[in-house]
């Protein structure tokens, strides 16, 4: 969804996606020594499924999307 190095930026985002339903979480990951903060939503079982539901993201909320594999990184989950 979206990727930022300023973490009020992502918490944001990941606000307002899971006050819509979504099941965002956000991953802080090393980039270039400093913390980049990503916002994802998912899982799903399968890339098909995930890219059906980016299809239909990008019309409802008009953000563009990717869909990506997931990596184990550290992860902060909806407590909501």
């Amino acid at each position: 969804m979206g990727a930022f190095y300023d973490k009020s930026k992502a918490e944001k985002l990941y606000a307002e996606l899971a006050k819509k339903g979504y099941s965002a979480y956000m991953q802080d990951t090393p980039h270039k020594g400093n913390p980049l903060y990503r916002v994802r939503v998912g899982a799903f079982k399968s890339r098909t499924a995930a890219t059906r539901f980016s299809t239909v993201f990008k019309k409802v909320e008009k953000l563009d999307i990717y869909v990506v594999a997931e990596q184990a990184a550290n992860t902060t989950a909806s407590t909501e």
